[in-house]
């Protein structure tokens, strides 16, 4: 049975989430499936698996090249917008403004236009240190958007969410004579702690074992 990988630090960043999040107070349980739930949400589809990082987002890993050139044509831009800025500055000295709403409009927009420029060269320069990686800072918000995404789905304040055990490909163990059998038939502390050892492997044959198991005592809750 092949099963599919997710990124272990997303899993345990949005397992953390879930943990939190979730109340524990309530008496009725419910289960849900977080693998699938991550592989599922629409921004796995950006998760670039070579890079480790999130394609088309703030968090995309950038060749530094690339981020070079491109701060050679914002510049150049720049330098442009200035330049209009100075001439624009010495025709209202020379000649009376003729339309002066239209005038303080291209004033207003090449200023915006000059701050996005500045803070994306800036954003640029910082990538560049650090080889085209974002860092984690950019990694968090989209954590924060897809785990918001998965609790309005599962949230329900009369219920505690239990998660299905993770299940990840493990290569082929050797199993002879570690099977829960042998301590039916040998019921010794050596067999069942080397049975325990491999239980994670021998999970991964039987879809069943993930399920969750709740034990609760008659009376015990009211």
């Amino acid at each position: 049975m092949k099963i599919k990988s997710v990124p272990f630090k997303f899993v345990f960043i949005i397992f953390y989430y879930l943990s939190c999040s979730i109340p524990i107070s309530a008496q009725i349980f419910g289960e849900a499936d977080l693998e699938r739930l991550i592989m599922k949400h629409p921004m796995m589809k950006n998760y670039d698996k070579k890079t480790g990082h999130f394609k088309n987002t703030p968090h995309e890993l950038r060749n530094v090249q690339d981020l070079k050139n491109e701060n050679a044509s914002l510049t150049l831009e720049l330098n442009n917008i200035e330049l209009e800025e100075i001439k624009r500055a010495k025709g209202s000295l020379e000649a009376d403004i003729q339309n002066e709403d239209s005038f303080w409009n291209d004033v207003v927009s090449d200023s915006n236009r000059k701050q996005l420029l500045e803070n994306k060269i800036r954003d640029n320069k910082e990538l560049i240190e650090r080889n085209g990686n974002p860092g984690f800072s950019k990694l968090y918000p989209i954590i924060d958007d897809m785990c918001n995404d998965i609790f309005v789905s599962l949230y329900d304040e009369k219920k505690v969410i239990l998660n299905k055990l993770p299940r990840y490909l493990l290569n082929k163990p050797d199993l002879e004579g570690k099977d829960f059998r042998q301590f039916w038939n040998k019921p010794s502390s050596v067999i069942l702690e080397n049975y325990l050892k491999h239980s994670y492997y021998i999970s991964q044959m039987f879809p069943s074992v993930d399920k969750t198991i709740l034990f609760q005592k008659v009376g015990e809750y009211k």
